[in-house]
């Protein structure tokens, strides 16, 4: 399932909350508070009064802003970091409308320090200097690569494309053009390379699982030495494949919740307000992590830190299993899916969370169904437009994974092994990485 598709689902099941005004320096922003950590109907204090500590629960919040020094803020995420989750929002001018990026999560997260950046132009941000600038690889610059890339780029990072040869050329020539409604229009220059032989702080992996073997091959381990390493994957699995390649400690695992097309090499359309990331890690320094996770709200995004790596994955593995599936299997639309698929959804849908919950994770049925429900009649699956186009799709990835998940915990999935098998034995692209 794209992200755009996720996005808009999440949307449609959350209600707007007001955004209240940001008070500076340090103080608490009760309005910034995640709904995960202040039950529904708490009162909100004025923007202009600090809350309670009972208003806040556990959470802790601080103003910082974007690209300024924000020691005092940094402060409170390394203090908090070693257990709860963090938030890092972007400008409230331009932070998405509807669902945060928790809202494919089925677990509420029990703490949180957001970092609320105050109402800023898009223009300011982009011209403001980072805190720290870092050397950023991005491996697969394409719709969602090349969107952190250009950000990141354009608030001053030192950012290498790594793509293949054609790519690389264009970039060079050309650098990377984002038309955003959250960041604007942004053209920006990266260095692109074929391969990375140059010492980087950060290395995000943006491609999809099909191609990541070839893709890492790409990469001179010895150019990564201390870097923190950030898949942007489907799937559960990467993560240990990661680790035992690169080294526990380097590893942390992303999401991100945004609509993004590469139109060509070097030209991404981000035609959505939101561009939501988490990041989670079971390994790697949770002060590194909040630092990361600064580094990607300076540019504009919005940012939460989790503390539950599992749960992360599997929130969203659970919400594309089923319908990227069911639509590549049935060549249907989602909306065509619920009309005359509808038992069958619901079946995949629960024999999957039954897997997630077995693993680990905390994700919840109903959270699920609900946003299967609010996806738009005539929404495709990425899963399914590859296979449309003769493109390897992420079977084994998102279906093979849930499978091998399954059986680890003695979980039956009748349903679903059903279906992955259809489409493992079709003889097509859909069957190739299975």
């Amino acid at each position: 399932m794209q992200e755009a598709d996720i996005a808009t689902a999440a949307a449609a099941v959350a209600t707007p909350a007001a955004t209240p005004a940001v008070v500076p320096a340090v103080a608490v922003d009760p309005g910034a508070v995640s709904a995960a950590v202040v039950p529904a109907g708490t009162p909100a204090p004025a923007p202009d009064t600090a809350a309670p500590a009972a208003a806040v629960t556990s959470a802790v919040v601080a103003a910082a802003p974007i690209g300024g020094p924000a020691a005092a803020a940094v402060a409170a995420v390394r203090a908090a970091a070693s257990s709860p989750a963090i938030v890092a929002a972007a400008p409230a001018a331009v932070a998405p409308t509807g669902a945060d990026a928790g809202a494919i999560s089925a677990a509420a997260v029990p703490t949180a320090v957001t970092l609320a950046a105050p109402r800023t132009s898009v223009e300011a941000i982009n011209n403001q200097e980072p805190r720290n600038p870092l050397r950023i690889a991005v491996l697969g610059p394409g719709g969602v690569g090349g969107l952190l890339a250009a950000p990141l780029s354009h608030s001053g990072h030192d950012v290498v494309c790594i793509a293949g040869e054609s790519t690389a050329d264009i970039l060079r020539e050309k650098g990377i053009r984002v038309s955003s409604t959250r960041f604007g229009e942004l053209a920006v220059a990266v260095r692109a390379e074929t391969r990375l032989r140059e010492p980087v702080d950060l290395c995000l992996i943006t491609v999809k699982h099909t191609t990541l073997p070839d893709a890492l091959d790409r990469i001179d381990p010895a150019a990564l030495r201390d870097a923190l390493i950030v898949p942007f994957l489907n799937g559960c699995e990467h993560p240990a494949f990661l680790r035992n390649r690169y080294g526990a400690h380097l590893v942390a695992p992303a999401t991100i919740r945004v609509e993004s097309t590469r139109l060509a090499p070097g030209v991404i359309e981000h035609s959505s307000a939101f561009a939501d990331i988490e990041l989670a890690s079971d390994t790697a320094s949770q002060s590194r992590l909040a630092e990361t996770a600064l580094v990607f709200a300076d540019a504009g995004f919005a940012v939460r830190v989790r503390d539950d790596e599992t749960s992360m994955l599997w929130a969203k593995l659970s919400l594309i299993t089923p319908l990227s599936l069911m639509t590549t299997r049935y060549g249907m639309t989602v909306g065509q899916l619920r009309s005359e698929h509808s038992d069958e959804l619901y079946a995949v849908a629960e024999e999957v969370v039954s897997v997630a919950r077995a693993n680990g994770a905390q994700v919840d049925l109903v959270d699920v169904v609900r946003l299967h429900r609010a996806f738009p009649e005539t929404t495709k699956s990425s899963m399914q437009r590859d296979a449309e186009a003769g493109r390897s799709i992420e079977l084994d990835a998102i279906g093979g994974a849930v499978l091998r998940a399954a059986a680890l915990r003695d979980v039956p999935v009748p349903t679903l092994t059903r279906i992955v098998a259809n489409l493992a034995v079709r003889g097509d692209k859909s069957g190739e990485s299975a």
